[in-house]
């Protein structure tokens, strides 16, 4: 619901929370989901380090290395 409301801050909370616990049925979901959140809420190295656990897992895989590619081109983009 956090993410739907774009409340990045407390939907990263919670599934920091939840990845830390563990035991989720899908793990690579919660990490994907992380990225995201960390992402839109301008923590980017947060982001990839999720992106890059979700990316180890075969649901998950490509989204996240679609996410690390759109984290790379936005730090070769010229700012100015």
């Amino acid at each position: 619901m956090h993410m739907q409301r774009e409340a990045w801050e407390e939907a990263s909370v919670l599934l920091e929370k939840a990845v830390d616990k563990g035991g989720l049925e899908h793990p690579g979901n919660a990490d994907l989901l992380l990225g995201i959140a960390y992402y839109n809420g301008d923590r980017a190295t947060h982001a990839r380090s999720s992106f890059l656990r979700a990316r180890k897992h075969d649901s998950t895989r490509e989204a996240a290395n679609h996410w690390l590619s759109h984290i790379d081109k936005a730090v070769e983009a010229p700012t100015g």
